[in-house]
């Protein structure tokens, strides 16, 4: 991210140190398609321009990770709604991260039970 090489666990990380709770959101949004694409560059846009005032990396990767978790909870939610789901599971090594934990946990709705 900005010419730093990190991989996924050094940016969870960062976005855990953040000290402030406001996030840099991310503009971005899924469309219903089969396909979901980002465009990167209008996405960054509100961190890029933090930047310059003094928003350091982690916060970048702070509003970033409540974005992305924000915008797949909802997505989520949509997918549980149509489909009449009760429970999820979570998998992989992300959901290690109590940050990643409580910003996906935040946007799900009450009745959607998760394992």
């Amino acid at each position: 991210m900005f010419g730093q090489s990190m991989d996924t666990a050094t940016m969870l990380k960062k976005a855990e140190d953040y000290l402030f709770i406001y996030p840099s959101k991310l503009d971005m949004k899924l469309n219903g398609t089969d396909i979901c694409q980002i465009d990167i560059e209008k996405s960054l846009c509100l961190p890029l321009c933090y930047l310059p005032g003094g928003l350091e990396i982690e916060g970048v990767a702070y509003g970033a990770l409540w974005s992305i978790c924000y915008i797949l909870s909802n997505a989520l939610s949509t997918l549980a709604k149509e489909h009449n789901i009760e429970k999820i599971a979570f998998r992989g090594d992300a959901m290690d991260y109590a940050l990643v934990q409580d910003r996906f946990c935040a946007s799900l709705p009450k009745s959607l039970q998760v394992a």
